[in-house]
């Protein structure tokens, strides 16, 4: 059996930027451990790396004395072949990230408990002076009794304290870190803060604040500019939810909760206090209505005259009114006859100014008995009466249209180019969700000037959604990548070491070990020695399971 140490390596349960993670057994004490492995030989320079095992040596001495149920426990530190390992708690469950990838909503409870202990577990490190600097989903561990615990301390820092190599990049994606840390300065605990709320802001919205093709603009947005409001993406929260958001997103860390379970606490209050409000699965907030496409607040209302009655000007002084459409109320209906004297008065008006010189535009005289100017912007609403707009001569700009119903058609009038590819080729591409604008990869959409959304898919895939912007000339969108529908299963037996069958395909590990599936159903069988057992099981995309499977003489 292959050893760490005096680790035996019993399964893989991860990989990572900087190394493996083994389940493993302690054979001294038979307690089961989870063994993370990180390569110092990934450092090219020999100084690098003796600075890098140093520290993570100190690091992680510092993190052995933090015992809270929250924190996963790390139990030892050691050097083997160039690779520095970490035996540390093993629990049994998923990570949060796993959670998220289900595309499915967390209920209030499960978020708040999410929430509230990792708080209580940071807090408790800060209060040792201790700051974990990365946590993500991939650190937030959940057991099978739905405890959160938080994962590598002692290491996070290390891998997050060298994000900016020699030639002045970060490593990884910073979409969790605080403006002070992509920064290189000095972090606290606020920085921890601040990731704690990306989470809270991304389990309540389905999306994180600050997305990005590029690291540069990536760093950009978390230094420089605010996060998009949670409303936007989530109608259902209220001001008081976004307020406690954007306090724990602040650029400045004293501007934040003075604790992180402060923070939470705040939350929970803003929550109970927003009736109606849901939480989103990861991606949903894609579906919904941009702000663009929310329901538009009713048109102000035209201001009535002054004085209940319109007095008509002299004859000298008149002038031809100028309709202006947006402020036509589109819900009215003219009555006929009254359309009938507009067209009238105006046609009487044209005549008698045919004769006179050529001025400014003036306009027509009204009738002796008036009727409201609204009624004419009615009548002139009409569609099978268009409203000549003033001539050139007249100096004065043509009166702004009133914008129609935004449609599959009208979207493509006037249009840019999007070509888009997938990798693999053969994807359904959707603009807008609109049926009449599909089309299959690599394929070219017409999109007119604005924000948009595509959406791809392909079977065996999972549905990939993609916030275009569109501006003058051609838009050039990478390759996208479709990430295949799949679902882990992590398989136990009784006794372990079973080898293992997936329908009719042996399984090149034993038990226990993670096993990466596709959509459908299998069956699963393990065998030791004359020990044999079968049993069914149902995959879907995003899913995490546990089965486990006891052995007996067939």
């Amino acid at each position: 059996m292959e050893q760490i140490g005096r680790y035996q390596i019993v399964g893989e349960l991860g990989r990572g930027a900087m190394g493996v993670v083994f389940r493993a057994l302690d054979p001294s004490i038979g307690r089961e451990v989870a063994i993370k492995t990180i390569r110092l030989a990934e450092f090219s320079d020999a100084e690098q790396r003796v600075k890098q095992r140093e520290r993570l040596f100190r690091e992680a001495r510092s993190a052995g004395i933090l015992s809270h149920p929250s924190i996963i426990t790390i139990y030892d530190m050691a050097e083997q072949e160039d690779t520095a390992y970490i035996a540390m708690e093993f629990v049994a469950g998923c990570s949060l990230e796993q959670l998220l990838a289900s595309r499915a909503p967390l209920p209030p409870e499960r978020i708040f408990n999410i929430l509230r202990e990792t708080a209580a577990g940071l807090d408790y490190a800060h209060h040792k002076g201790i700051i974990h600097r990365d946590i993500k989903p991939a650190n937030i561990i959940l057991s099978e009794s739905g405890a959160a615990k938080i994962a590598d301390f002692g290491i996070a820092k290390i891998s997050a304290a060298d994000q900016l190599t020699q030639t002045g990049l970060i490593v990884g994606t910073p979409n969790y870190m605080a403006p002070e840390q992509v920064q290189g300065k000095a972090v606290g605990g606020p920085a921890d803060q601040y990731s704690l709320t990306v989470l809270a802001y991304e389990m309540l919205t389905g999306d994180k604040p600050f997305v990005a093709e590029q690291l540069t603009t990536l760093v950009y947005q978390i230094v420089c500019e605010l996060p998009p409001p949670a409303q936007r993406l989530n109608p259902t929260l209220g001001a008081q939810i976004e307020t406690v958001l954007q306090k724990g997103l602040s650029k400045q860390p004293e501007q934040r909760y003075e604790t992180c379970s402060a923070f939470v606490d705040a939350l929970e209050a803003a929550c109970a206090a927003t009736p109606g409000w849901k939480s989103l699965a990861r991606g949903a907030s894609l579906n919904l209505p941009t702000m663009g496409e929310m329901p538009a607040a009713p048109a102000p209302k035209v201001e009535p005259p002054a004085t209940a009655e319109v007095t008509a000007p002299t004859v000298r002084t008149l002038r031809l009114p100028r309709v202006r459409l947006e402020q036509v109320n589109k819900k009215s209906r003219a009555v006929p006859i009254l359309m009938t004297l507009v067209v009238l008065a105006a046609t009487g008006a044209a005549v008698y100014y045919a004769s006179q010189p050529i001025g400014p535009v003036a306009s027509v005289p009204e009738p002796k008995k008036q009727e409201p100017a609204e009624a004419v912007g009615q009548a002139a609403s009409r569609p099978a009466e268009p409203v000549e707009t003033p001539s050139a001569s007249s100096g004065e700009a043509a009166a702004p249209v009133a914008s129609a119903p935004v449609t599959a058609s009208t979207r493509i009038q006037t249009s840019v180019e999007v070509p888009v590819r997938s990798e693999p080729p053969g994807a359904t591409v959707t603009l807008d969700d609109l049926p009449g604008t599909a089309c299959v990869t690599p394929c070219v959409l017409k999109a007119s000037m604005g924000d948009h959304t595509i959406a791809l898919n392909l079977q065996g895939y999972r549905t990939t959604i993609r916030p275009i912007k569109v501006k003058d000339g051609a838009v050039d969108l990478p390759i996208l990548t479709l990430a295949p529908a799949t679902g882990i299963l992590m398989l136990q037996s009784q006794p372990e070491g079973a080898t293992i069958t997936v329908d009719d395909r042996k399984w090149p590990k034993q038990t226990p070990t993670q096993i990466s599936l596709a959509p459908g159903s299998y069956r699963i069988t393990v065998e030791k020695g004359d020990l044999k057992a079968t049993q069914n099981v149902e995959i879907r995309d995003g899913d995490f399971k546990h089965l486990s499977i006891s052995l007996s003489q067939q």
